[in-house]
């Protein structure tokens, strides 16, 4: 059971870092909108839901990406911690971040588009994670 619960802990921990290493990769060639320094959330808010209409497409695939492959890294690093469990862990991990995702698009609004791709792709990036890393 413990490895378990480090296996999801560890798989979270790589899947969260892996998305702010890329979503800093991603505002290094997509800037976030100006003037978000020391706003109270609700400003926050209001200023990505105006930039989320004018943003490039190419930022949103970027973004995008950066969460698919943060869940196949996170599904990797569980896969490597529970080589035996990792099909289970996979599924739970999975679910996790994909609640993460959905709470992260209830607080700043993305396009439908996006929303449909992000839930359908979660489940199959940890998957494939996961079963990377208990190939041999």
């Amino acid at each position: 059971m413990k490895k378990k619960i480090l296996a999801i802990l560890g798989g979270i921990i790589a899947s969260v870092f892996t998305v702010m290493a890329c979503e800093y990769v991603n505002h290094i060639f997509y800037p976030p909108p100006a003037g978000l320094e020391g706003v109270d959330w609700e400003t926050i808010q209001k200023i990505y839901i105006e930039y989320v209409k004018v943003i490039p497409l190419g930022a949103l695939i970027s973004l995008w990406l950066g969460w698919m492959v943060g869940a196949l890294v996170g599904g990797f690093v569980s896969g490597k911690i529970d080589t035996i469990n990792w099909k289970f862990n996979s599924y739970i991990l999975a679910g996790i971040l994909l609640l993460f995702a959905i709470l992260n698009m209830f607080m700043i609004p993305h396009p439908i588009w996006m929303i449909s791709i992000t839930v359908l792709g979660y489940y199959p990036a940890v998957y494939l994670g996961s079963k990377l890393a208990t190939c041999k």
